[in-house]
């Protein structure tokens, strides 16, 4: 019960740990986000000063584009030197001669003054880019290649800002011929980084300048990667209505998109504006000035994972890194403490179970014995004492007339008189050794005087039951310290037990032989047999195998015997088999005298 009420405890200690660990984290989790939404806003209100101030490179900046009600205007619909057609009558009349000499007389030497005479007329930087670029067609069609090639180079040195009607820079017509006539060159790829960069390029010149970057570099991503980004305008041009439908409100940043962007409002040299941030740079930018802010995001819907950043930025919400603070590894630590013990609390007590319960079965075990034990003796004295009794009174009542006989009932009273003996001599010898009060006294002496001594103790016995002893005693044995009571008591016990276990056998074999430095005297008969599970557990007090059943013994002989050679820094040993007999053999070391 105090187990169970200290895992109940800690388990609610456990649990209130968890509950604050978890209110913790939220409450940390909601500062991070209000933190994160003010880092947020400064960064995008930066970004919208620096726009108004026309600062020319601003980080994360993808978009300025000038608003006017539900219309947008993309950068590159805003330029001033788009290529129109020629207001001047001759400027016109000139490209016209000039193209109809190339075209349809097939004389392009002729058309080259025609395509000169309109160079010198246009005003406009368009214009004259238009006509420069019919002039070089005409030279190289007239076989003046390296004219023609030093003009399409001035032409491409023009950059991204002169445009036709197409929003198309004219410089990339000029690119596109050089790529054909001389082939991929340095020069040709730095004016391509030049366009790549460039803000003010239509989808449609963005599909151009891919077209003419070849294969699969890092030029080639960053264009595709312009031209998902010039899409992506367009798109937000035609949704503006619905992204920003109220100019009075120009504070709020908006996602849209894939990628995603933040699109707000500002001012550009007094007119409204639309501006569009990547969530990607700003988050990479985050990161990098504070690590622990790793595996930060932003994300868009208003009913998706992370945590709302407020009303300032409607439908974002930040996904968080998993959050550990210094006060969670210490309630971790406690949390895993608090089970360390509770564990070794509970282990304990069902190891203290465990033996608690081992000790209280060995206990009512020995109890069962003891209750045995005093059932078996009792039987045992009742034997002899009640064939003593009868044949004292037959005695007496001078039933035995015949000399003969009398010495038979005289016999029979001597012997069990000695078997009453034996038998309370191994209660006390037990009732000794279990007091610790049971001392040998070990002289040297002959082995072999001693079993025959034995033998002659049981003569009697032996012949009534019918028994045939087989003794056999080797010659010369050396001289054994031993205690010869003890022995002589052991060996008759390992008789008797021969005698009452051999069932309907009549043959038993004592022998004592020397080797190996040790006297070996063995008993063997042909009765019983013990089980193997059980041949180690009948030298123990009050132990008698399942077998013995009808057997009448208390349990003591083979433990005393056990003893008496552990005495004699010996040892007994059982080879048996059911139904087969027993031999036991008890060793004592020779030592010279």
């Amino acid at each position: 019960m105090p187990c169970l009420l200290l895992l109940a405890l800690a388990g609610r200690l456990i649990q209130q740990e968890r509950e604050l660990a978890a209110t913790r984290e939220r409450q940390h989790r909601e500062a991070l986000v209000l933190d994160l939404g003010n880092r947020l806003a400064a960064r995008l209100e930066r970004i919208r000063l620096q726009v108004s101030a026309g600062v020319a490179a601003v980080p994360a900046l993808e978009l300025i584009a000038h608003r006017d009600g539900d219309s947008l205007q993309l950068p590159w619909e805003a330029g001033s030197s788009a290529f129109l057609w020629p207001a001047s009558e001759a400027v016109r009349a000139a490209i016209a001669a000039g193209e109809r000499e190339e075209l349809a007389e097939r004389a392009p030497a002729r058309a080259i003054a025609h395509y000169r005479s309109a160079m010198a007329a246009a005003t406009a930087p368009g214009e004259k880019a238009y006509a420069r670029l019919l002039l070089a067609r005409a030279l190289h069609a007239s076989g003046r290649e390296p004219d023609a090639l030093r003009e399409y180079r001035a032409i491409a040195g023009l950059g991204p800002g002169v445009t036709d009607n197409q929003q198309i820079p004219i410089a990339l017509y000029a690119v596109e011929r050089l790529a054909a006539l001389e082939g991929p060159s340095e020069s040709l790829q730095s004016v391509l980084e030049t366009f790549a960069d460039s803000i003010e390029l239509s989808p449609a010149a963005l599909h151009l300048v891919a077209d003419l970057v070849e294969g699969t570099s890092t030029l080639r991503e960053r264009i595709d990667e312009r031209i998902r980004r010039t899409e992506q305008a367009a798109r937000l041009q035609r949704d503006i209505g619905r992204v920003l439908p109220r100019e009075d409100e120009p504070r709020a940043w908006i996602p849209y998109g894939e990628p995603l962007w933040l699109v707000g409002a500002t001012q550009v040299s007094g007119r409204n504006a639309v501006i569009a941030v990547s969530v990607e740079k700003l988050v990479r930018t985050m990161v990098a000035e504070d690590a622990t802010l790793q595996g930060f995001d932003l994300v868009a819907g208003r009913d998706g994972g992370g945590e709302s950043l407020g009303s300032a930025f409607p439908g974002l919400r930040a996904v968080l890194p998993q959050l550990r603070t210094s006060a969670d590894e210490e309630a971790v630590a406690r949390r895993h403490f608090l089970i360390a013990a509770l564990a070794a609390v509970l282990a304990t007590s069902l190891i203290a179970a465990w033996l608690l319960l081992r000790d209280v079965r060995r206990e009512v075990r020995l109890a069962d014995l003891r209750s045995q034990f005093v059932s078996s003796v009792s039987h045992e004295l009742k034997t002899p004492l009640s064939a003593i009794r009868m044949f004292a009174e037959s005695l007496r009542m001078g039933r035995a007339t015949e000399p003969q006989q009398r010495d038979e009932y005289l016999e029979i009273i001597v012997n069990e008189s000695e078997r009453l003996s034996r038998l309370l001599e191994n209660v006390l010898e037990f009732s000794k050794i279990e007091r610790g009060d049971r001392h040998y006294k070990l002289e040297w002496g002959d082995l072999a005087e001693v079993v025959r001594a034995a033998v002659r103790a049981v003569q009697y016995p032996l012949q009534q039951m019918g028994f045939r002893l087989e003794l056999e005693i080797a010659q010369d044995l050396s001289p054994v310290r031993i205690d010869a009571d003890a022995v002589e008591q052991a060996v008759l016990n390992l008789l008797a037990n021969a005698m009452k276990y051999s069932g309907t056998s009549r043959e038993i074999g004592l022998r004592l032989e020397q080797s190996a430095g040790q006297a070996i005297l063995r008993v063997i008969d042909s009765g019983l047999g013990i089980p193997l599970n059980e041949q180690e557990k009948i030298f123990e007090k009050f132990y008698r195998a399942r077998n013995s059943d009808g057997v009448s013994g208390a349990g003591l002989g083979l433990a005393l015997v056990a003893h008496i050679a552990k005495a004699h820094d010996g040892r007994v040993t059982v080879q048996s088999e059911p139904g087969r007999g027993s031999t036991f053999s008890m060793f004592f070391p020779l030592e010279t005298s």
